[in-house]
């Protein structure tokens, strides 16, 4: 699960969302997040709400520091 993540997460970072809408519409989900969410079984939730927090994180910028090194 963690390999689909992280390929998961690659994948959206190249993806554009036209694209996306497309291919999620093709495996017949739909494109609407509750639809999404609720295709998914109870580890996939557990794992995508992982892979939210993760994502969330890291475009915030919550790991970076505040501090400038001195040069």
């Amino acid at each position: 699960m963690e390999e689909v993540a992280k390929n998961t997460a690659a994948e959206f970072e190249d993806a554009d969302e036209s694209e996306l809408e497309r291919r999620l519409t093709a495996m017949g989900v739909g494109t609407e997040p509750e639809q999404l969410y609720e295709a998914l079984n109870d580890s996939e939730k557990a794992a995508f709400s992982k892979l939210v927090d993760q994502m969330h994180y890291s475009e915030s910028g919550f790991g970076d520091s505040v501090f400038r090194s001195k040069r």
